[in-house]
């Protein structure tokens, strides 16, 4: 079991855990952990299920804390958080012209998170470092 610290310390300085500990086959966690992965897959031809998917994985928080995909729902939510802030940077930029590289870059970015995320939960592999950009 993971050391408990202080109530002051923020999630995002803990270390995460590294509990390879076999799931039961269709384990609820596992299972919602892919669908959050398809939400934001089908967030290319809606926003809705993007927020959807973002709900899930805040939910997961406390239910995942300790095991391996722990990883996968910081990513996940920071995929989400970083994904809103750069396209209404995009959006407000639009007008110069340099907005439409960002919420191009946006966009590959965006795949590349979820690709990423999603082929590492399909080996039951926690993601190395949660808390990065790429």
């Amino acid at each position: 079991m993971a050391p408990s610290l202080p109530p002051s310390q923020h999630d995002d300085e803990r270390p995460l855990a590294r509990d390879r500990s076999p799931m039961a086959p269709g384990d609820n966690r596992i299972v919602l952990s892919h669908t959050v992965y398809a939400l934001y897959a089908a967030g290319f031809f809606g926003y809705v299920t993007a927020i959807i998917g973002v709900a899930i994985a805040w939910w997961l928080t406390e239910r995942c804390r300790g095991t391996w995909l722990e990883s996968h729902v910081r990513w996940q939510i920071r995929t989400f958080w970083y994904g809103v802030l750069l396209n209404v940077v995009g959006w407000l930029t639009i007008w110069i012209l340099i907005g439409w590289v960002i919420l191009l870059l946006t966009q590959a970015w965006y795949v590349w998170r979820i690709a990423k995320g999603w082929i590492r939960l399909a080996h039951e592999e926690p993601i190395s470092s949660p808390q990065s950009f790429l």
